[in-house]
This record gives structure tokens, sequence and C-alpha cells, in this order.
């Protein structure tokens, strides 16, 4: 398979590459050869999941009695929208909520090679895929510094990295959306990942997803 398809951050992990119809699998192997990881991701402190948790009910609260779609505002930018079930007019719907804390939406896994100890980024939202490049998050996100919570892996299991888009089919999308966009960047600007471990060669459950 053609490595070039492979997101760039991941070709020096990427083991048994392989391409399906609309999607890329690989296993994850260390440059020490070792193809066993722990896996941590992303998560809150407890002051820090309070205030998501807040912003969410302040976005529930905001959504009733509304019609809430996707639209367009009047300088063209697509967005969240509200308008009263019976009349009224659409308003952006981040215009009656609090600030959302820059932490909310950070999605990343990491995995530490149980041979060598190297710390490897799998996924990180800020830095890898559409949400990175289209320039999603930026100030204080970039710079938030996760705790790490180890995910539950069996020491023998080998860890499997599936990539699902359709990166022909984006396209348009991608021009319109990430600055200074060439297709040579599409295999950067992928939507969806998941990661399964795999024992014996059976792919378990998703125990990490970003879609």
């Amino acid at each position: 398979m053609d490595m070039n398809l492979l997101p760039t951050h991941l070709r020096p992990l990427a083991a048994d590459p392989a391409r399906d119809v609309d999607s890329l699998t690989m296993t994850l192997r260390c440059p020490c050869g070792c193809t066993r990881f722990r896996l941590e991701e992303a998560a809150h402190s407890v002051a820090e999941q309070a205030a998501i948790d807040e912003w969410h009910a302040a976005a529930k609260e905001a959504r009733k009695g509304h019609i809430v779609r996707f639209r367009r505002d009047e300088n063209g930018q697509m967005m969240l929208m509200r308008r009263r079930i019976l009349f009224g007019r659409w308003e952006p719907l981040k215009n009656v909520l609090p600030e959302a804390p820059c932490y909310m939406d950070v999605l990343a896994l990491r995995g530490i090679c149980r041979a060598c100890g190297a710390v490897h980024v799998i996924h990180d939202n800020r830095l890898y895929g559409f949400d990175a490049l289209s320039g999603e998050f930026t100030g204080e996100a970039e710079r938030w510094q996760p705790q790490w919570q180890e995910i539950d892996v069996p020491a023998s299991a080998s860890i499997l990295v599936e990539i699902h888009d359709d990166a022909e089919e984006r396209m348009d999308e991608m021009r319109e959306f990430i600055p200074g966009f060439t297709p040579e960047m599409a295999c950067d600007a992928f939507e969806v990942i998941e990661v399964r471990s795999v024992v014996d060669g059976v792919p378990g459950e998703i125990l990490f997803g970003a879609w």
C-alpha cells in the first residue's frame, strides 16, 4: 500500500497498513520493533469536568422552546443557530451561551511502548485531522495540558488504528475550510479515527474514537 495515503504523523508507527473502500488500517509498531503499548487518553480534573457539565446544562437550557440547526450566518459562516419554534429570527446559539471551556472538545490518545518506554502521540485533534488543519483549536486550547488516564489494554494485545474517510468526496469541503489546502494534505485531514486492541488476531471493542 502507498504509505503516502496514511496520516503523516502515523507513518513511522505503521505496520501492515491496508486500504479498504473508505478506510485505512494499520497496526502500531514502535521504532524499537515492539508492537505492545499501554494507552492513555486525555482526561479532565474534577474542576474541569464540573465546568464542562455546567456548560452542557446551559446549552440544554438554551435549546428549550427552539429549533436548532446548522445554518450560515449573515457573513456566510456555517454555525449552530436557534429560532423559537413558532416565530422569531435565527440567531447564533453561541450568543446566548457562556464561553465553552477551551479543553472541552480536545480528544487525545498516546501510546507508551511496553519495551522501551517511548511515548507516541496516536491522536490529538488539536494537532492532527480535519479539526487541526481547519484551525478549530487556538490559544488556550493549544496550550492546555491534560491529565492522562490509562485505558485498560491486555499486555499481550497489539494496537489497531482505523482511519475512516473518503477524502476524494470531501475535497471541496477541505478547500473551503483548510487554509492553503493542497491535495497532498488530504491524508492528514481525516475526520474519524478509531483505536482497538487485538488479541490472538481478533479485534476488540473500540478503546478510543474521535469523530
